[in-house]
């Protein structure tokens, strides 16, 4: 019999034939199984922990953590993180390169959650905000052991989103030197893609040491095959440019069979003129003297790889490298680049085999650049085009600058020449956007040329 049971408790217990001293020895077995688990806890390791409401997950849950705690270990509980009405990128301090690959390593590569506010994200974007707050909080204390915590794991997201922020999880612990993660949820459908190093499913009669499941969903059920525009257009507002790609020549596009939906989507197009890296890449190819044997050139033996697009609730699979090596593996001409301002923050292009060049600005922008901050204008200032424009026109003389170097900058590139008579104010919208961002150029030759 417990020692705590009262009469009525007891007289409760005889009135629908419960054993309590059977009650008692249950407990106290599954107790005693679980004493060691805080010792197996170590960086890199995960726990998950399953069983129905009233199996008592958080009753452990609160056991492991103050054993831990005795211990030295520290505790960062997920979900007690404050999310407040700024920026995703102010929630995690420190240079912005490092912030912005901190979320992108999170999942949210998104150059608009970048700056939203948690208040307008989707409850899986929060969930991975909250991750990457987490774990930058992690190696900010090493060498301290930590364990990250996080009750009730991605219980009320869709399942595809759930399963998508276990991968991230899983991937970002392995890499970790002193960080562990444990999971309690009371869905069982997430240790495949969590892979936890332990996996303990509580009942109300038993407690259940499980192995986890091969995660199969990255290839058996998501297909790589030929696409076309309708795929582009179903993902394209995921994309932080604006606009459709230019002179578009093929479209690779990621189903997934089970949901029968496009969840990625790759877009190879005609390549530019001009691109900076092509010299380094390709020495002497395409920078001849001979302009037109140049474009020939370039227009045979280069396509560019103009978009790659994600589906957020599949993020973390590595689908995007996956999608850029599918078409690597079989390219329309010899030498394949590509350019992305998000290269400064994600690395999937060199992971599927391609080089990155990461240059300075360009001659027109650096010089765009001083014009601005002559007149008073920051790069970052540029994020309001009209609230720079007003700063930047604020005098008679700076208005005349600006209105001269924006003519100039258009003239410097054989696809902006084009603009350089449109109104000031609209050229100054097309400048916002491009003078702030460096892309960081990627370029890739066929083994077999």
């Amino acid at each position: 019999m417990t020692p705590t049971a009262s009469i009525k408790a007891m007289q409760t217990a005889a009135l629908f034939g419960i054993n309590l001293d059977e009650d008692s020895t249950f407990r106290t077995e599954q107790t005693a199984s679980l004493d060691n688990l805080h010792r197996e806890i170590i960086p890199g390791s995960i726990l998950h922990i399953t069983g129905p409401s009233g199996a008592g997950k958080s009753t452990l849950l609160r056991g492991l953590t103050a054993q831990l705690r005795r211990d030295n270990t520290r505790i960062i509980d997920a979900n007690r993180i404050t999310l407040t009405d700024r920026p995703c990128v102010e929630h995690i301090p420190g240079p912005l390169p490092d912030t912005l690959a901190s979320l992108a390593a999170a999942g949210l590569a998104d150059a608009r959650c970048f700056v939203r506010a948690p208040g307008s994200l989707s409850e899986g974007e929060r969930l991975r905000l909250r991750m990457a707050i987490a774990l930058h909080k992690a190696r900010a204390l090493e060498p301290h052991a930590v364990v990250i915590i996080i009750d009730e794991f991605a219980a009320t997201l869709d399942r595809p989103t759930a399963r998508g922020a276990a991968r991230l999880l899983r991937r970002a612990i392995i890499n970790a030197t002193n960080t562990a993660l444990i999971t309690v949820t009371s869905h069982d459908d997430l240790d495949a893609p969590l892979c936890p190093d332990r996996w303990v499913h509580l009942s109300a009669i038993s407690v259940q040491h499980r192995r986890p499941r091969r995660d199969t969903e990255a290839t058996r059920s998501i297909i790589t095959e030929e696409g076309c525009r309708d795929d582009y257009n179903a993902l394209a507002h995921w994309h932080y440019r604006p606009g459709a790609p230019a002179a578009p020549v093929k479209t690779l596009r990621l189903r997934h069979a089970t949901l029968n939906e496009t969840i990625g989507v790759l877009v190879v197009a005609m390549p530019t003129l001009n691109a900076r890296w092509r010299s380094i890449a390709w020495p002497g190819r395409y920078n001849t003297s001979d302009k037109r044997a140049n474009a020939k050139r370039i227009n045979n033996e280069i396509r560019r790889i103009a978009r790659v697009i994600i589906d957020p609730r599949f993020r973390g699979l590595g689908l995007a490298s996956r999608l850029v090596g599918a078409y690597l593996r079989n390219p329309l001409t010899p030498c394949t680049e590509s350019a992305a301002v998000m290269g400064n923050c994600t690395n999937f292009f060199e992971r599927a085999g391609m080089t990155a060049y990461h240059l300075p600005p360009t001659a027109r922008q650096a010089r765009m650049t001083d014009a601005l901050e002559h007149a008073g204008v920051l790069p970052h200032d540029l994020a309001s085009p009209r609230s720079a424009w007003a700063a930047a026109t604020r005098s008679p003389a700076n208005s005349n600058l600006i209105n001269r170097e924006l003519r100039r900058w258009a003239n410097a590139s054989r696809t902006d020449s084009r603009h350089a008579d449109d109104d000031t104010e609209v050229l100054w919208k097309r400048a916002c956007h491009s003078i702030a961002g460096v892309p960081v150029g990627y370029a890739f030759t066929s083994p077999n040329e």
